[in-house]
Formats: C-alpha cells, sequence, structure tokens
C-alpha cells in the first residue's frame, strides 16, 4: 500500500469516526418521556417548551439528562416531577392531577400548638444546657451539665441516662423523631445522632447552622433547612446530604401523610402566594392554589378536618382550604 492510499484510508476512517460521533451525541442524543394524566388537551413545560398534548398518552421527545416537567391544566391543580430522559429510550411518567381547591374565607378562628412547656419546678434551671418535651408532654429530654449527661425524665419523675454529651455549651436544640427514640441535637455546627433505647451516638460536623428540622413521620429520615434550600438525610447514611429540588421553610411546613408535606411561598417580584405539597422522596410539588395580592404571616393546619388556616396580614381575615388526599 502506497503511502498516499494509506493516507487517504486514514483520513476516511477519522471522517467515519468523526461522523459516528456526530451521530451519537448530536442526531441520536435524544429519548422520549410518555406521559399518562388520564386526562386530556392539557400543557406540559419542559426545558422552556411549551407542549401541547391533545391526547393521553402523550410522547414528548428530549435530549438525554435530567428534566423537570410541570403539568398544567386549566382548573387542576399544577404538578412538577423530575425525571431522567435516556438515551434512545422512553420514561414512564404518570401525573395524578386534581381540580383546583378552594380557599375561601374562614368562619372560625383556628386553634394553635399549644406554646412550649416549662421545666419542672424540681429541676435546677441552670443545670439544664437544653432541653426538649416530647410531642404528648410525658417525656422531657435535657442536657444536665452538671455531670454532661443527656436524660429523658418522665412526669412521675423517672429518669434514664441515655449518653454522655461533656463541655457542651448553650444553645443546642434537639429534635425527637414521632415515636421518641431517635434524636437529632445541633450545637451550631455540631450534630449529634442519638439513638434512646440502645443510648448511641454519633457526632457528625457540616458547614452550616439549620435553621429547622423536620422528622419523617416514621422516622426513617429528616430535612434541614440549609437558608431556603432543603436537604434530606437518611438516618442510616447520615453523612450524606440529598439536595432537593425544591426552596421551602420546614418551619412553615406540615405533614399531611407518611410521605407528604403542605407548605406555601410567596413571590415578593410577582407578589403569588402557592401554596403546595411536596414529596420528600418522589420530589413531585403540586400546585394547590396560586393567589395573587396574599399575604401569609400565620398557617396552621388541622389533620383531624383535613384543613389549613391562612391567616391574611392585609385584611386581617382567617382563610380555610380543605386539603383533598
Amino acid at each position: 500500500m502506497t503511502n498516499k492510499t494509506q493516507n487517504i484510508l486514514i483520513l476516511i476512517v477519522t471522517a467515519l469516526i468523526i461522523g459516528l460521533i456526530s451521530v451519537w451525541f448530536f442526531v441520536l442524543n435524544k429519548g422520549s418521556v410518555s406521559i399518562t394524566t388520564g386526562l386530556s388537551g392539557y400543557t406540559i413545560n419542559v426545558a422552556d417548551q411549551a407542549v401541547n398534548c391533545t391526547a393521553d398518552p402523550c410522547v414528548i421527545k428530549l435530549e438525554i439528562g435530567n428534566h423537570k416537567l410541570q403539568f398544567a391544566k386549566d382548573g387542576y391543580n399544577s404538578i412538577y416531577l423530575d425525571t431522567v430522559v435516556l438515551r434512545g429510550r422512553t420514561t414512564s411518567l404518570t401525573f395524578n392531577p386534581k381540580k383546583l381547591a378552594e380557599l375561601k374565607i374562614s368562619e372560625k378562628i383556628p386553634a394553635f400548638e399549644k406554646p412550649a412547656m416549662p421545666l419542672p419546678k424540681n429541676m435546677d434551671e441552670k443545670n439544664v444546657v437544653g432541653y426538649k418535651w416530647n410531642a404528648d408532654g410525658s417525656k422531657l429530654l435535657y442536657l444536665d451539665s452538671s455531670d454532661g449527661r443527656l436524660k429523658i425524665s418522665d412526669t412521675k419523675g423517672v429518669v434514664k441516662q441515655v449518653t454522655m454529651l461533656k463541655n457542651i455549651s448553650a444553645p443546642i436544640i434537639f429534635y425527637w423523631s414521632a415515636d421518641g427514640n431517635r434524636i437529632v441535637a445541633i450545637n451550631k455546627t455540631d450534630m449529634y445522632l442519638i439513638q434512646a433505647d440502645i443510648g448511641s451516638r454519633k457526632k457528625q460536623v457540616i458547614d452550616f447552622e439549620p435553621s429547622a428540622i423536620v422528622w419523617s413521620p416514621d422516622g426513617n429520615y429528616f430535612l434541614l433547612n440549609k437558608d431556603k434550600a432543603v436537604l434530606k438525610a437518611d438516618w442510616n447514611s447520615p453523612q450524606t446530604f440529598q439536595e432537593l429540588s425544591v426552596n421551602m421553610d420546614l418551619n412553615k411546613s406540615f405533614w399531611l401523610d407518611t410521605s407528604t408535606l403542605l407548605t406555601y411561598e410567596t413571590n415578593e417580584a410577582s407578589e403569588f402566594t402557592n401554596i403546595y405539597k411536596y414529596n420528600p422522596s418522589t420530589k413531585e410539588k403540586e400546585v394547590i392554589v396560586s393567589k395573587n395580592d396574599f399575604p401569609v404571616d400565620i398557617f396552621t393546619y388541622d389533620p383531624a378536618i383535613k384543613t389549613a388556616y391562612f391567616h391574611n396580614e392585609a385584611e386581617n381575615n382567617w382563610y380555610e382550604l380543605v386539603i383533598e388526599q
């Protein structure tokens, strides 16, 4: 083979390789999402485009990678879901839209959470670095500076020593799981994970001071606020935080069920207030109400009648919203 022929073959092979790479990364750099809603005549907003879906399922071609899709239809809640598009494959995604709920003026003033209970009278406040009652007020968790022990006292005065937490100064904030067995303690950027039944503790240094922590109802994970961002920490692997795709003030959130939070946010630029559900496990966000000029300063939820109450500070009126499960 002459040098000229060899050079021509090299050029041909190089051109073929470049062509194949171009086809693979540009022409074939797509996959599909098949969306099912049980409705027709809706819009899917994704990747800066609005796709009108006249039939259901609705199939949309997208570039590979992570995408956030929004379901929109007049008279229905807006729903946001994350999905991953794979090359040459079709990913199935199901939305479960519900009709818009009605936010109306309430005829009653809702009850609020009871104020925090004080320390028992027989307890020396000077020796208590920090304390927290459990949900029903039957047990008190406190750090005794006289011996550096974390303790739990019941209503009969029986004290159980849990673990050692020496040389800790205030403030220390405690967060009980629903069953009272798992505890997160925050002392500035030090996080302690404590299991009461076996008296174990693990210390972890984090790079921020959480402004709020909320336990999942089953106690398997907890959520933390880093500014407005929400991080998820599994109890069995708390050293790895998963950043969720939502900004939410956990202090303004209530659990609707074992998996879904109810909260609200106000966009100061647009002056719209969105009341929405959020599932930390699936990252599904469902906007229930979007209302203009609706400043909220108090929010509470009554699980017995599945009703949320919002106080409009501009009007000085209470509004109620029945939550469809």
